[in-house]
């Protein structure tokens, strides 16, 4: 197959590194003269990006498998590649329950792609599960889903072996990239139009730990907001226990830096914690946040919480309730602990009862879903600036977020334009008068 143009469609599943890498596969294809498609029915060939993260993500995974298996014996396609975590994580059991796939690469040899399609055209099976002992250099990348943000992956890996965690496996250790690498990748999608570029990693506190011994990213931040024409840098995942005053004050001092922090807290119970291979509790995590705050009187605050970990006592997720009454975090994703294949936590005694565990979940998101309405309700009668994500001209109307919500995660703008006013472009950022919320939409009208 080699020098003969192939049409292929990628699909992504998982989270918004799993995006980065579909958009970094796509750019190894394109540049081996291969076309990109933009919906399956255009395709020769297809691959799927997979998640493997936990299990409900692992069904959901190898029922989108399934589909494209059946899509394909229909006789629309003549080549399925699976590819990404769920790849790694399987590896050859995988390749032995869908014998219907031709290829199947994990998560450390993307830039193999086109070979290891060619080879799948050609009537080869191939498997590529070798994890890099870097990061990638001069990575190309074509743009799947173009809009006004766009992520930007700074490092591979974990440093952190968390007993719930099967990521080190997947992805391996820290992996991080060169500053330079990280700032002329963010000038090539500012230059195609991108205003707010989102970092993200395993860890994005972590980044550079592995070349400097110590966090890189308020030096990373501080470049990056040199870049002229771009308006919002923000970053998720941040570990609780690296920031600090130096990532706080860079925060504080940079107006492009979002003031918002992503801290994956997962619990506050110290014995908990210790329990999941972290530390901190909620003592600690309070003095944390009373921190950030007085550097950021303004910072939207998410975090990420498991109920139901083995152990996990009524009065420890009651004083976990309290904490999260009290902190008045503006969003929070809450997840049920599951014994995920080849972790220690799996292993441990008192399993919690799965219907215990997603009646804790519930009561968790409920009280949430009450303060976030509270907190977006405090907003009311407030003027935000807001990136125009989507135009409704029937409506005149328009979808955007403020640099206090970040995409897919957080509430969204509904924004009104009066009739006969120009109705502003995706890109843009304007300015609005929030007059009405909830706890998922913020509603406002442009402010003249």
């Amino acid at each position: 197959m080699e020098g003969t143009t192939i049409n292929i469609y990628i699909t992504t599943m998982g989270c918004a590194k799993n995006a980065v890498d579909s958009e970094h596969m796509a750019g190894y294809l394109s540049r081996a003269g291969h076309r990109i498609c933009e919906s399956l029915d255009q395709a020769e060939a297809a691959i799927i990006n997979t998640c493997g993260f936990i299990q409900p993500a692992v069904e959901e995974n190898i029922e989108a498998i399934l589909e494209l298996i059946a899509y394909k014996e229909s006789g629309k396609l003549s080549c399925l590649i699976v590819a990404g975590c769920l790849s790694q994580r399987y590896q050859r059991d995988l390749a032995a329950e869908f014998p219907e796939v031709d290829g199947f690469v994990g998560t450390g040899e993307y830039e193999r792609i086109a070979m290891i399609l060619e080879q799948a055209m050609a009537g080869g099976r191939p498997e590529s599960y070798q994890l890099a002992s870097g990061y990638r250099t001069n990575l190309p990348r074509v743009s799947l889903q173009p809009g006004p943000s766009a992520y930007l992956k700074v490092a591979e890996g974990c440093p952190r072996r968390c007993s719930y965690c099967v990521i080190p496996t997947i992805r391996g250790p820290l992996r991080s990239r060169q500053i330079e690498e990280i700032v002329t990748e963010a000038e090539a999608l500012v230059a195609q139009g991108v205003k707010e570029i989102i970092l993200v990693a395993q860890d994005t506190t972590a980044y550079g730990l592995d070349l400097a011994q110590r966090s890189l990213l308020p030096n990373l931040l501080n470049q990056l907001a040199d870049i002229p024409e771009l308006a919002w840098i923000r970053f998720l995942y941040a570990y609780p226990e690296l920031v600090d005053d130096r990532l706080l004050t860079v925060m504080a001092q940079q107006p492009k830096v979002c003031p918002y922090l992503d801290l994956p807290l997962q619990h506050i119970s110290p014995r908990i914690l210790r329990s999941m291979g972290r530390s901190g509790g909620g003592s600690r995590y309070l003095r944390l946040i009373e921190q950030i705050r007085r550097h950021l009187p303004r910072v939207a605050l998410h975090s990420t919480f498991i109920v139901g970990y083995p152990g996990e006592t009524e009065a420890e997720f009651a004083e976990l309730l309290e904490f999260v009454d009290e902190v008045k975090f503006n969003q929070l994703a809450v997840f049920t602990f599951y014994p995920e294949e080849g972790t220690k936590a799996a292993t441990l005694p008192d399993q919690v009862p799965s219907e215990i565990a997603r009646e804790r979940m519930h009561r968790l998101t409920d009280l949430q879903a009450v303060i976030a309405a509270e907190q977006n309700q405090l907003r009311v009668g407030t003027l935000e600036t807001v990136l125009v994500e989507s135009v409704v001209p029937s409506e005149q109307l328009f979808t955007g977020r403020s640099k206090f919500e970040a995409p897919e995660i957080d509430a969204v703008f509904s924004c009104q334009v009066k009739p006969g006013e120009r109705l502003p472009q995706v890109g843009e950022i304007v300015r609005v008068r929030i007059t009405d919320a909830d706890s998922q939409i913020l509603s406002a009208i442009v402010e003249d």
